[in-house]
């Protein structure tokens, strides 16, 4: 019997059809994956028993049953089976459901939109003679439209063959159609072959799900297949058409990754970008800039380890290749992790407590106020499968408990860590990486050999990079190799050494290595003897700097995670230090390193100030160096210094048009930022009162990076330090104090923050700064206003302004005048409302300053709400929401999906409203804004009561009231008239007992409870 008529073939078929992995179907029918790859390979025959429940999972209908055992027993024919041909032959009662299988083809239009848009004249016979074109070949190649949506089709096709001979005959159709003003059509088509139920001439199933899908990632002329699709037809394929693998691409919404092909035919296009797949290996692993060498025994042993152990530890001496093997290891085992590998950068972090935040840094999360940094890693990694490589882990040993704690809650994570000590946790496997290995030169028959050794190979790469006329001779053989033996095999080491032959022949640098190591040789006894040989090392290459070199070398030890040009001049060098000259020496010498961001283009990269850094090894010995110096007190104060006029010249920026870049340039620079505060506050070290003054002024200039950022905990504990270390009556206090209230005020701490705010003004009047008077009162303003004191609110904003004009500070007026309209407003006083508000819209355009813009029209569409006109309030908040989208303002974008789910409700579309609701709650839990968050509770129980959820929108309603009455906050005019209306209609609905007791249900209810409800209620 051939191949393809066999039992086996059709089962594998079968389940590849129904969307099945052989995993999935040995555990539907009880049995081991080897099973059922035996029943597929033909090799094993299934018992009675396990082909009845073979038939019950392959969908095989109940009168094909007794056939169906019979082919699996061997005692018929496969060919006999009515199913053993492609499509699934099934008799259907009119209106009934039932199971097939078939291959669809769906197609849709790239670019349509915009064509629409721009030419809505032309597109419409277009369209038509498009549709025309695709039904045609469709209904040639035995296939049928089901449904068409938009400009694309539906067809289903009772075989695979059928479905890719129309999509190729319709690409060729489009090409060769004179499509005048519109240009050609580009149409996306994906075909997939899958199991679905029909019902009435429509199909539905989760193999639709995946054809959509594929069809998403396709671009314009181009056909994608699903891999089981290409088993269907490739032994079916015309001479001169082919398929090329894509890959595996996760695709949104589903959970299983797909392999991808593309159809190869002749006359159509055949290079396309990338798919638009998910990336489901994510990763932010730097592209080594140059090659791996050597350690196939350490990858192979670390790979295997990687296998069997959650938690991996590569220790050994700085220097010794650690961070390296750890990084070529994880790419070369990314596919294994569905989720992600992200290395996770420690060099710069010193204190065990910011762990936690540092891997949130690099994963791009954001802790809520109502999780801790922990809790929020532990949620996230929980049913992630993903690996995490802590890099210079030595330095907070301490806070490896967190460690344990995350493996504990995500089953599915593996950590790799690098670190010189061992972290001493319950299943930790450590890995002592050794030196590369050396030659043996008693051994070695030939100089050619040595070339094979790693460390000589390492040697030669690294030179010739330097020198790249350098080659390996019968000559210097030998030499090479006795260097990189005195280096012990230290990779840094034979580094730093290579890079000297750019003016050193091998003998010189191995006489020069050679004294070093003699003079140098009473190292530190509590150090490893290969960590000394690393310390000589540097010490021979920091040996033949000049002593402006050494300086510049020692200074730059000061910086947290890089700096630039900018800031090396303006911290190290003087007039005896040339620091440009200097920096590039120090550069192509090795000791300074120039970083690469390889995700940019190359124009990007040449627009870029360019960032270097210090290996960490390699900054440790130039701090001791800088501490032997007696300077470094004088460089620490440069460098508090230079990064606080950085944060205030960043401050008056970080909320204006302006934001984005800014935010690019001082978030490099964020842990120089921790090191300068650390040492501003740390009073065992300070000599005058003006660095705890510097630290405190820093602090307060870097309010609006932390209140945008989301770091409100870590900012509120510098800033409340800050307060803690100024006294006296001074302008660092008055501008700290309103720092600190601004945060406070953010996590809903409105004692505090009143306290803070209220001290503030009082320190600016006394000490007659107008400009930080107006800040604090213009904050005050809104602080009051949250409270429900609409009055006083109005009066702080009126005195903000008042001054502002007096500076002839216009831009920062602005926001006042909308202020004072959103008072106005929400004292009912429509009229004079809408007249600040529109003058304040006026102006921001006039200015161009999108926050104030965004700001005015959203303010404008809740007037427009209140009084029931819902197409102008549309309007407006969509131009608000592409402000907010476009300049990546979370909140704002927050606030105008939550009022464009308002104004859906009112227009009874509640699909819309529902996925508006859902994303907007979804950032406000992200950012932990309580507000928000009650805001959209609310609005879930208007949706609730619409679509006839009345308990649920009773409790909903319940739950928004009790947060509402917790903050203490205003709803909006038009929000409160909506809850209003809402609860009155529940109220006739489920009369006045069953409403207030499911009303105080739902305020006891705790937040996350509440928000459960909120997944059950339809859209």
């Amino acid at each position: 019997m051939e191949r393809t008529a066999s039992f086996g073939y059709w089962v594998r078929r079968r389940r590849k059809a129904l969307d099945l992995t052989q995993a999935a179907l040995a555990d539907r029918i009880h049995c081991s994956v080897e099973t059922v790859k035996k029943i597929e390979r033909d090799e094993r025959r299934p018992s009675c028993q396990l082909a009845e429940l073979l038939a019950q999972q392959l969908a095989v209908p109940a009168e094909e049953l007794e056939a169906f055992v019979a082919c699996a027993r061997g005692q018929r024919p496969i060919d006999q089976f009515a199913l053993a041909g492609e499509p699934l032959q099934t008799t259907q009662r009119e209106g009934a459901s039932c199971t097939t299988s078939a291959t669809f083809l769906f197609t849709d239009i790239a670019g349509s939109t915009e064509l629409w848009d721009q030419i809505p004249e032309a597109m419409a016979p277009a369209l038509a003679r498009h549709d025309a074109l695709l039904r045609q070949v469709i209904q040639d190649n035995d296939g049928r439209v089901f449904k068409s949506i938009s400009d694309g089709h539906c067809a289903v096709h009772r075989t695979a063959s059928g479905a890719l001979s129309a999509a190729i005959a319709g690409q060729r159709a489009l090409l060769a159609e004179p499509w005048g003003k519109t240009g050609l059509l580009n149409v996306r088509m994906a075909i997939h072959s899958c199991v679905v139920q029909e019902r009435d001439g429509d199909y539905f199933g989760p193999g639709l799900n995946r054809v959509s899908r594929l069809l998403e990632a396709a671009h314009g002329g181009q056909i994608l297949l699903s891999q089981g699709t290409v088993e269907m037809v490739s032994d079916l394929l015309p001479p001169e058409v082919a398929y090329l693998d894509l890959g595996e691409h996760r695709l949104k919404g589903l959970a299983r990754p797909e392999r991808i092909f593309q159809v190869l035919a002749p006359g159509l296009p055949a290079d396309f970008p990338s798919i638009h797949s998910l990336d489901y290996r994510s990763s932010n692993l730097p592209t080594p800039t140059t090659t791996f060498v050597g350690r196939k025994r350490e990858i192979a042993d670390v790979t295997q380890l990687l296998a069997t152990s959650r938690l991996l530890t590569l220790t050994g001496p700085g220097g010794v290749g650690k961070t390296r093997l750890a990084l070529e290891v994880a790419a070369n085992q990314a596919d294994r992790f569905w989720d992600g590998v992200f290395l996770v950068s420690l060099a710069a972090v010193t204190d065990p407590t910011l762990l936690a935040q540092t891997i949130i840094d690099t994963l791009r999360l954001k802790v809520t106020e109502q999780q801790t940094a922990a809790d929020l890693l532990k949620q996230h990694l929980q049913h992630r499968h993903i690996l995490l490589i802590l890099d210079n882990f030595e330095q907070i040993v301490d806070g490896a408990q967190l460690l344990g704690e995350l493996l504990s809650a995500a089953p599915r994570l593996s950590v790799l860590v690098t670190s010189r000590e061992n972290l001493n946790l319950y299943g930790e496997q450590e890995y002592p990486v050794p030196p590369l290995l050396l030659p043996d030169l008693q051994a070695i028959e030939s100089w050619e050999k040595l070339a094979h050794a790693d460390a000589v190979s390492l040697f030669i790469q690294r030179a010739q990079a330097i020198k790249p006329t350098f080659k390996l001779t019968a000559g210097n053989a030998a030499v090479v190799a006795t260097i990189c033996a005195k280096l012990d095999g230290l990779p840094l080491a034979i580094e730093l050494a290579a890079a000297r032959i750019k003016i050193l022949t091998p003998q010189s640098l191995l006489d020069r290595l050679s004294a070093c190591l003699a003079v140098l040789q009473g190292g530190p006894r509590d150090l490893p003897a290969r960590q000394q040989t690393l310390r000589q090392t540097i010490d021979c290459s920091y040996d033949l700097l000049d002593p402006v070199e050494k300086r510049c070398f020692a200074c730059l030890s000061i910086f947290s995670g890089g700096w630039t040009l900018e800031a090396a001049e303006a911290i190290c060098a003087d007039d005896d230090l040339p620091i440009l000259d200097v920096m590039t020496s120090l550069v192509n010498k090795s000791l300074v390193q120039q970083n690469v961001d390889l995700g940019e283009t190359p124009r990007e990269s040449l627009d870029k100030e360019p960032r270097f850094s210090l290996l960490e090894t390699v900054r440790q010995y130039a701090w001791e160096k800088l501490q032997i110096s007696g300077e470094a007190n004088t460089v620490r104060r440069r460098h508090l210094v230079y990064f606080r006029l950085l944060a205030e010249a960043a401050d008056p920026h970080l909320l204006g048009q302006d934001a984005m870049a800014w935010f690019d340039r001082i978030t490099p620079d964020y842990d120089n930022f921790r090191t300068a505060l650390t040492w501003s506050f740390d009073h065992e070290s300070l000599t005058t009162m003006e660095d705890v003054e510097n630290g405190v002024l820093l602090a307060s200039s870097l309010k609006w990076y932390w209140y945008i950022r989301g770091y409100l905990h870590e900012g509120r504990r510098w800033l409340e330090m800050a307060v803690r270390m100024v006294n006296e009556a001074s302008l660092a206090r008055a501008r700290v104090l309103s720092a600190a209230s601004i945060l406070a005020w953010q996590q809903g701490d409105y004692a505090p923050a009143t306290g803070y705010v209220e001290e503030a003004i009082i320190l600016f009047r006394d000490l007659n700064d107008q400009p930080g008077l107006a800040e604090a009162l213009h904050f005050q303003g809104h602080l009051v206003f949250d409270q429900q004191d609409f009055e006083r609110a109005g009066v702080y904003f009126r005195e903000s302004l008042d001054l502002l004009r007096t500076l002839e500070d216009e831009p920062h007026a602005l926001p006042l005048i909308g202020d004072l309209g959103l008072v106005a407003f929400h004292q009912g006083d429509y009229e004079t409302a809408r007249s600040c508000l529109e003058e304040s819209l006026i102006l921001h355009i006039k200015f161009d300053m999108f926050d104030g813009i965004s700001d005015q029209l959203t303010r404008l569409g809740d007037l427009d709400r209140l009084a029931g006109d819902y197409e102008t309030a549309a309007s407006r908040y969509e131009e608000s929401l592409a402000l907010t989208r476009e300049h990546h303002v979370i909140m704002g974008t927050a606030a105008n999906l939550h009022k464009l789910a308002q104004v859906a409700l009112r227009q009874n579309d509640f699909k819309i409203a529902g996925e508006y609701l859902l994303e907007s709650l979804t950032i406000q839990q992200e950012v932990g804004n309580k507000q928000g968050i009650m805001e959209c509770l609310a609005a879930f129980a208007g949706l609730a009561e619409l679509t006839g959820r009345a308990e649920d929108a009773a409790r909903l309603s319940g739950a928004a009231r009790g947060l509402l009455a917790q903050l203490g906050a205003p709803l909006s005019p038009p929000d409160q008239a909506e809850l209003e209306r809402v609860e009155t209609s529940l109220h006739d609905q489920l009369g006045e007992d069953d409403f207030d007791r499911l009303s105080q249900e739902g305020q006891q209810l705790p937040v996350e409870r509440a928000l459960a409800l909120v997944t059950s209620i339809p859209g």
